[in-house]
């Protein structure tokens, strides 16, 4: 009964709220009965999207599989702690990230010096070294850093395109009188209007979330890297800092949605949109 009674004490205090809330429904469903066309929106950023994402995935594939040669150590270890660590101690093979594995080499015994083997399988005198560093399957570089900034950013971009392309067609429908509602293409002027006048506003808007969406990626790499080196310290200010660009990124998502809706509906450009 209390949560009941404070439900509906919540209910009378939001009721102005909740009356509008109601209201801008029944003029979406409305807008949505008009045109039609609209629900095309969404469906067309999608099969955008997905296609993209295989042309990307292509791209970074291959760019991910190209390891430096110089990436593995390639000297050789006396035990496998050395090589690989454990949960306290970093190891050889792992002391970077994208991290690779240590394996055991079993000599070669026709060889007159070798680190596992010896002399001809003769080990006398010596400690063997038989484990070795394997290369990880894909290693991070500038270049897959640009290819994985074009992926945030055309991301970015097609969901601007799709919100600017709705906010311009509900505008141009708001507007029209009453009587020719449904008879105009909305949908298809907004798309030419958008194309035409602010492509360049949702390329600006779209770029400022990539950036805020890659230094985040930069810092889970960071976070990486102190967990492969086994600097828990470092890794939980690293998560704290994501978490903090997490929640800036939520901000700069809500101005530049504002923003594309001022830039369809009045034609300003990004920056005046979103002041």
């Amino acid at each position: 009964w209390g949560l009941g009674v404070l439900w509906l004490i919540i209910c009378i205090f939001l009721r102005s709220r909740i009356q509008l809330a109601i209201s801008i429904n029944k003029v979406a469903a409305e807008f949505i009965i008009s045109s039609p066309t609209i629900l095309l929106v969404p469906i067309f950023q999608i099969i955008t999207g997905i296609l993209w994402l295989v042309f990307w995935t292509f791209c970074a594939s291959f760019i991910l599989s190209q390891v430096p040669a110089g990436y593995t150590p390639t000297a050789s270890y006396a035990t496998y702690l050395e090589a690989a660590g454990d949960s306290v101690n970093m190891g050889a093979c792992n002391s970077e990230w994208p991290t690779g594995f240590a394996w055991r080499y079993s000599g070669d015994p026709t060889s007159a010096n070798d680190t596992c083997s010896g002399v001809y399988g003769d080990t006398t005198g010596m400690s063997p070294r038989c484990w070795r560093c394997a290369q990880p399957r894909y290693a991070l570089d500038a270049s897959f850093a640009y290819v994985f900034f074009t992926l945030l950013w055309n991301n970015a971009f097609l969901i601007a395109l799709g919100q600017t392309i709705i906010a311009g067609a509900v505008g141009i429908w708001f507007f029209t009188p009453k009587a020719e509602k449904g008879k105009r293409g909305t949908v298809l002027k907004s798309t030419k209007m958008v194309f035409r006048y602010h492509l360049g506003s949702l390329a600006l808007g779209s770029f400022i979330i990539a950036v805020v969406q890659f230094i985040r990626y930069v810092m889970k790499y960071f976070e990486k890297q102190a967990a492969a080196q086994k600097n828990w310290v470092m890794v939980y200010i690293l998560k704290a800092v994501q978490c903090c660009i997490w929640a800036f990124e939520k901000c700069i998502k809500f101005l530049t949605k504002n923003a594309y809706i001022q830039v369809a509906l009045l034609g300003t450009n990004f920056c005046q949109s979103a002041k």
